[in-house]
This record gives structure tokens, sequence and C-alpha cells, in this order.
């Protein structure tokens, strides 16, 4: 039988590439019967033989690492079908090897996916791994070859049908104004942190041209130096009076600190309004926000709130938010259908007043959050983590 020829086939392959093609290609085993029967005459059935379609349906779902390293040296059809535009409209900087149950065969979510939390030293190895092999096994020039050049390589692959995008912690502002040249069809889009503080005019450019935008996660962070630049913002003058616990100067990035906090005009540059509005005037089909990990801000609750009054879903997990101002975006925010607001701080799991007013929500969780008002608590557990 064919199932058992092309399962068969795959089974002896040893790559992770191979399992996921395994858990991935029966959906189209239909398609084949009717458009190649000769397959079911062969004692071995061969990848060529597999219609280009059902290639590009594969592969579209195996991820970046196994797109540029893996699939298109199995044979030529992969080759031809790894370069599809199709193949390439999820770009999540960077994927792991992790995102599959192979037992089970469930596939990651997209959700899921880009609204990971991004950690900067994690993804930089990672990036630089993937792109050592990338130059390697391509015998590129990597004198020549920077992360800006291999970030706008990868884009350019989906030839402007990206639908979702998560770009890493440290993408340059080159590669991010690329980005919003192509991309225009983007339906979910995940930017760390460093980017609206640093680049928040092109990040409000990039929304402007995504009309089709319905999903935006401002990634979370345990990076010391990302978390204190949010940190600095949000406390205001404050923060130059405060004297930063012994705890935090073990860690990475901690010999950065006197230089991070002279510069709070400059950070205060970073407006989540500004951000939210262009998403109200161009991105008729939002739905998702995703703050989490985010110092969220009296003026931010109100951006939210005046802006994107019909969101459906909010993530704000490991956020610190205050408890009047959770209570004014439930006033706020009546569509909301989910709300995780777990492990914050700023409320207690257990207020009466907040479980009254989300009772509305079929997915409201407040699980392990705390009625804390101290942010330089949040911060201490923020880099703990």
């Amino acid at each position: 039988m064919i199932i058992e020829y092309v399962l068969g086939f795959c089974a002896k392959k040893l790559c992770l590439l191979c399992a996921r093609a395994r858990a991935l290609i029966s959906p189209f085993l239909s398609s084949l019967y009717s458009r190649c029967p000769r397959l079911g005459q062969t004692d071995q059935p061969r990848w060529d033989d597999l219609p280009m379609d059902c290639l590009v349906n594969v592969l579209e779902k195996v991820g970046m690492r196994s797109l540029l390293l893996d699939a298109p040296f199995v044979c030529k059809s992969w080759y031809r079908a790894s370069l599809h535009p199709l193949c390439w409209q999820r770009l999540i900087f960077i994927d792991t090897e992790t995102k599959m149950d192979l037992e089970t065969h469930r596939l990651w979510r997209y959700h899921s996916e880009i609204e990971a939390e991004i950690d900067i030293q994690s993804d930089r190895r990672c990036f630089e791994s993937l792109m050592s092999r990338f130059v390697s096994q391509y015998q590129i020039d990597d004198s020549c070859f920077s992360d800006t050049a291999f970030i706008t390589s990868i884009v350019n692959r989906s030839r402007g049908h990206a639908t979702f995008l998560r770009l890493p912690g440290f993408c340059p502002e080159a590669a991010l104004k690329y980005v919003g040249d192509l991309c225009h069809e983007l339906k979910g889009l995940s930017l760390p942190r460093r980017l609206l503080l640093c680049s928040s005019s092109i990040v409000k450019e990039l929304i402007g041209k995504c009309k089709h935008l319905e999903l935006l996660s401002l990634g979370g962070s345990h990076n010391l130096e990302e978390i204190l630049l949010q940190f600095s913002m949000g406390c205001g003058r404050n923060f130059l009076n405060i004297n930063v616990p012994a705890v935090l100067m073990n860690r990475q990035g901690a010999m950065k600190i006197p230089y991070l906090i002279p510069n709070i005009s400059v950070l205060g540059s970073y407006n989540l309004e500004e951000i939210l509005a262009q998403i109200r005037i161009h991105c008729k089909n939002f739905c998702r926000l995703n703050m989490s990990g985010a110092l969220i801000k009296r003026e931010d609750v109100m951006a939210i709130v005046n802006l994107l009054p019909h969101v459906k879903y909010l993530i704000l997990r490991k956020a610190y938010i205050d408890r009047d101002d959770l209570l004014t975006l439930l006033r706020g925010c009546t569509e909301l259908v989910l709300l995780d607001a777990r492990d914050c701080f700023g409320f207690d799991e257990g207020d009466v007043e907040i479980s009254v007013l989300a009772s509305h929500i079929g997915k409201f969780s407040c699980e392990g959050s705390k009625c804390v008002d101290d942010p330089l608590l949040w911060l201490r557990t923020h880099i703990s983590i």
C-alpha cells in the first residue's frame, strides 16, 4: 500500500525533517492516489514522485531551520519546493526543534509560536548558529554576510507573501526597514521591545502598511538591559533615586546600568499610543494584543481602552499592572473573549471586584498574580526567572 511505502520510507530517515514530513504527509495521500497511481506499483517510492503542491504543503510547516538546512538537500524536487514562497509565509526568527510533539504529531500553533517570550541572548546564540551553518552549507563568504543580509535574504524568499513574522531581539534597523517595504500581508507580528525603544518611527511605518494585521506581540524579555530600558521609562524621574539591589549586580548586563539610567529622556520616545493609533487606522481586522512581561503604565492602559476598545484577546502574563488600571481595562474593553493575566504584579488573583468585572469573559485567568505595589520587586522577580 502507498501509505506503508511513504511512511516506511520516511521512517528510515533519521533527521527531524523526515519525522515532521511523516507526521504531515498523511492528509495528502488521497491526492497521491489520484495523481500518481504509478507510486503504488513500485517497490521503493521516491520523493521525486510527489506532486509539487503536496511537497509545498508539507514543507511550509517544517520550520525555518529545516527549510534552509535540510529540505533543499533531500533531492532536486525538494530543493525546488523549498524555494516556493508559500513555504516562507511563516517567518519565525528563531524557530526551535521542540515546537512539535513527535509522539502525538501535534503541530505548533502560530499564535503560540509568535507570542513566545524573547530572550535576546538565547536568540543571539541560535541565530549565530543558524547563520553559521547556512554560510558553511551554501559556501558563502562570511566576511561580507551580515545579520541584515541574512534576515533580508530569508524575508525575500516570501516574495511579499509572509503572514506571520517574529523578528529576533537584535534585529538591525536596516532589516526592519526592509520588512516594512516588503511584508504588507502580515497577519501576525512579534516585535521585541528593543525595536520599539530604538526604532519606534520605523515600527509605526511598518504597522501602518500591514492592512491585514490581526495579532501584535510586543515580545517579553528576561534580558536585564532591555528590562531596565522599559523600567526606566515606566518609573520616570523616580528611577534615578532607586538603589539597584545587589541581586542584579551579578546578572548579565549589570555593568550597563550607569549608561542606561541617564538616557531616560531618549527612552521616553517609545509611545504605545502612537503604535495603537496606527492599528486603529489601518488594521481593521486586529483582535489580539500581547504585552506579556511588560511594565504597563496608566497611559498604556488608556491607549488600549481608547484605541482598541474592541480587542478580543489580551495577553498580559507576567506583566506589572496596577489594580485600578486593570479595572479600567475591564470596563473599557467589553468585547474581550480572552484575558490572560496570570503571574502579574499589581493586583491579587482573588480580587472580588476584578472577578465580577471579568465574569463576562469566556477565558479569564489570573492565577499567581500578587498585589504588590513595588515595581522594583517585579523587576527583581523578572530577572531571576
